[in-house]
């Protein structure tokens, strides 16, 4: 532990803080001057003087007698405390109203860099953490809270489901505003896992429950506000009136969607159909759209649409009281809206828009409703609530509609001021109890101005920026656990790394949250779209018509169900992702403390794994090609963790949710119910031996546990076999060729890759081997060691952890593992990093003392 006096501690971090602010002054300068940007020369000259009076600092307090007791105690103070956090929240301001571009963000990164520096140098020489002492008394459950904390949930994410029929802050699934979604993706599932406690008071249930009632009783008075569509993809369909369903369709039953927004471009249409298997054919594209709505236009406005890509235009305004119709007005360039346009378009009241527009060309489109004034100026149609689905409200009095729309932007408010307040309270209870230090909250904090970097940073090279994030946040957690005897733990983890990559992800694709995202042809990503498409759109509901392989069972329905939640979009599940990247590290932690590794080891596993899934080859195939891995690795990690807590009923759930995704993963999923068993170690003879004891003791559960992994598989196999023709267990590129085959499939598995993908990649991406192949074939090797030699160092490690590993492999001898190479070996990762770090312990044990063992229970 850091045992420096104060004075000491103060003067070295007033030295840091000069050296750094004369670098990065000194480099912004340099930069700034290439450029010719004065203002910023200046200011980067006076940041260097600054840090050059630094250096005389120290000196002028020590001249002072008590002057630098004075300022320890008000750096130590409420102004201390808080000091750095209030950094952190001034770089998110400079990011958000200035909205500095990516060249800007470059010039003064020095700069920045140096601030956080600072701050957090601040909280680690300045500010120690609190030494965490564990309450080894164990608490009484609650009951009544834990109804209470699911009472909250329910209905918090209830409030959010909930349309409220006019466009307001929260109005309702499915959550494709930008607010929403951060909301919904982020921020109450961070507070769910930071704050639950504080959900399980009567107060926010109670407050949950009346935000519910008042917005269900707005939703039973309000008409449905918005244009009526009604998409047809062909001319039968539109001679037959058999218009799409969409993902929309749930929420406005009897329209392919509702819409309160303009369509902007082509995949903001509702063109979801398009994501067939063979992927999208151009030159066949075909939609017709049925528009159908009403509006009260006023004296002084005329309707028009900017429409682009359209070959024919058949739309008119039925006036409501006379029954006569007149063509409605289109352009194709807002500067074609002036006055001579206001005075060749008739006036009208109350009318209906009724008619359709044919798209036929894939390519530039766009439809926008304005409304036009008589000295040529225009306005949204859809700025507030003018346009309807019903008479009714067209009818509605324009003063309550938005008095209405008032108080239910307020509950919103109200909504998220409880959100918020619950994380807030929530992770202020952890930092008093010890579990997170300030060393911790700085780094979640430090999240908020990552979003802002993230969302400038093209998508290409945001692996690069998480990299260097992980490693910059790493060591700083690294320091902190150094100096200070701080609590360590998965929630830990997510303060102080996790926060900040879900920050980073979920500002990737905030512009695409209401667009279609087409995929290659044959793409397991596109196959997946397809097969949701089929199972909640077109109600295929056991996919009788176009059957999954038998290891694609269940993902194509939670990849239906996120789309149902959050629109048409794939930016949901591409951001649930980092959600699985994130909880894996954090599960790792937690496995890596009950096989009784240090808070430091622990750490650097947890890193190293999330490390491996950012270069650019695996980054696209977990991050962006909307695959099965993250999830069903992440069930595989949940799976350790509940056998090796001996939670057996969670571990059976896991077990099976896990084989439901990935088929071959079966091997490895039952042999996770070895961590439920005592630590099997010793020579090679002790080991085995425990090993069979526990066996012969467990046999039947074992057998239950197997039941239970194979039953539901086995039944949704029988039941293609048995009602589609012709069904095909795998894809014919995943059959083995011949029983020379099976060695370079498991090697693949292995490896993570075959031996021409390793010459490549030591060559040309060395990195990236060194981040993936090399730990993986270290990791086998001790696998085997741990297995089948046992001698030395190897005796020392767990037997358990090399059968699991080992028991991945029987898979690979029937299924040849083909295309995206890497994501075969994500199992092994998380066991193979264990087992090296494990060994890397026991070589040093001095520095890397393990922990005490528990006693079994």
């Amino acid at each position: 532990m850091f045992q420096k006096t104060s004075g000491f501690r103060l003067r070295l971090f007033i030295y840091l803080a000069g050296v750094e602010l004369v670098l990065s002054g000194a480099v912004t300068a340099f930069l700034a001057a290439r450029q010719g940007l004065e203002s910023t020369l200046a200011i980067s000259v006076l940041v260097a003087f600054a840090g050059l009076i630094c250096f005389f600092i120290p000196g002028f307090l020590k001249q002072k007698e008590g002057l630098e007791k004075g300022v320890m105690d008000v750096l130590k103070g409420t102004i201390g405390r808080w000091l750095p956090f209030v950094v952190i929240l001034l770089l998110a301001v400079f990011f958000y109203i200035t909205s500095p571009n990516a060249n800007i963000i470059v010039l003064l990164a020095p700069l920045l860099i140096c601030v956080w520096l600072i701050g957090l140098e601040f909280l680690l020489l300045l500010y120690p953490s609190e030494v965490y002492k564990e309450d080894k008394v164990a608490g009484l459950s609650n009951h009544k809270g834990k109804v209470f904390g699911i009472v909250s949930l329910l209905l918090a994410y209830g409030f959010l489901l909930l349309p409220s029929r006019v466009p307001t802050w929260f109005d309702g699934f499915p959550w494709d505003s930008q607010i929403e979604f951060i909301f919904c993706a982020l921020i109450l599932p961070l507070t769910l896992v930071v704050g639950w406690k504080t959900f399980t008071k009567r107060f926010f249930a109670v407050s949950f429950a009346l935000l519910f009632i008042f917005k269900f009783i707005f939703f039973s008075l309000l008409p449905q506000s918005g244009l009526g569509i009604f998409a047809f993809s062909g001319e039968e369909a539109f001679s037959i009136d058999q218009w799409e369903r969409s993902y929309q369709t749930f929420a406005t039953p009897g329209y392919t969607e509702i819409i309160n927004r303009p369509y902007y471009g082509l995949r903001e249409f509702p063109i979801e159909w398009i994501n067939r298997h063979a992927g999208v054919e151009k030159r066949e594209f075909w939609l017709k759209l049925e528009l159908s709505g009403y509006v009260n236009l006023k004296q002084d406005e005329r309707l028009v649409f900017i429409v682009q890509g359209a070959r024919e235009r058949q739309v008119e305004l039925l006036d409501i009281n006379t029954q006569e119709a007149v063509p409605l007005a289109f352009i194709e360039r807002i500067e074609d809206a002036d006055k001579k346009l206001y005075k060749s378009i008739p006036s009208s009241g109350e009318v209906k828009i009724q008619g359709t527009l044919l798209f036929d060309v894939y390519g530039k489109m766009r439809l926008e409703p304005i409304l036009l004034y008589p000295d040529g100026s225009t306005k949204s149609l859809f700025e507030s609530p003018r346009v309807w689905a019903s008479l009714e409200g067209a009818k509605f009095p324009t003063n309550q509609v938005n008095t209405f729309g008032f108080i239910l932007n307020t509950l919103s408010l109200l909504f998220a001021g409880l959100i918020l307040a619950g994380l807030f309270i929530g992770t202020y209870a952890l930092w008093k109890d010890g579990k997170i230090s300030p060393v911790d909250l700085y780094l979640a904090s430090s999240g908020l101005p990552l979003f802002f970097v993230a969302s400038l940073v093209h998508n290409q090279y945001v692996n690069v920026l998480a990299i260097t994030v992980v490693l910059v946040f790493c060591a700083a957690k690294l320091f902190d656990l150094s100096l200070f005897q701080s609590h360590f733990s998965g929630k830990v983890f997510l303060f102080s790394i996790g926060i900040a990559v879900l920050c980073m992800f979920v500002a990737l694709d905030l512009d695409e949250l209401r667009m279609v995202n087409t995929f290659p042809p044959i793409h397991d990503g596109l196959e997946y779209q397809t097969f949701a498409h089929n199972i909640f759109v077109k109600q295929d509901f056991f996919l009788f018509n176009t059957p999954p392989r038998a290891y694609k069972v269940l993902f194509p329905y939670i990849v239906g169900f996120l789309h149902v939640l959050f629109g048409q979009s794939v930016a949901p599940q591409l951001f649930s992702y980092a959600w699985c990247a994130v909880l894996s590290g954090v599960i790792i932690v937690e496995l890596a403390k009950e096989l009784r590794m240090t808070a430091r080891a622990s750490l650097v596993v947890a890193v190293f794994y999330l490390l491996t899934l950012f270069p650019y080859l695996i980054y696209m195939y977990y991050f962006r090609f909307g695959l099965i891995e993250p999830f069903s690795t992440t069930l595989l990690l949940l799976t350790y963790y509940f056998a090796i807590k001996r939670r057996i009923q969670s571990m059976f759930l896991s077990g099976i949710l896990t084989v439901l995704l990935r088929m071959d993963y079966l091997g490895i999923t039952f042999a996770a119910f070895l961590l439920a068993s005592m630590p099997m170690l010793g020579l090679l003879k002790e080991a085995w031996g425990q090993f069979f004891d526990w066996l012969g003791k467990n046999w039947k559960l074992l057998a239950g546990y197997m039941t239970a992994l194979c039953l539901p598989i086995l039944l949704v196999i029988l039941g293609y076999f048995l009602f589609v023709p012709n069904y095909m267990l795998n894809a014919p590129d995943t059959d083995q060729k011949s029983l020379t085959s099976i060695p370079e499939s498991v090697f693949r598995v292995i490896a993570g890759g075959t031996m021409e993908d390793l010459r490549t990649n030591f060559t040309e991406t060395p990195a990236d081997a060194l981040l993936t192949s090399v730990p993986l074939l270290i990791g086998f090797a001790l696998v085997l060691g741990t297995v089948f030699l046992r001698t030395g160092i190897l005796k020392q490690l767990d037997l358990r952890l090399g059968l699991i590993a080992l028991s991945l492999l029987p898979a690979y001898i029937f299924v040849r593992p083909t295309v995206y190479l890497p994501r075969f070996s994500l199992p092994l990762l998380p066991i193979d990093l264990i087992l090296i770090s494990l060994f890397l312990c026991h070589l040093n044990p001095g520095k890397w003392a393990l922990q005490q063992s528990q006693p079994e229970p």
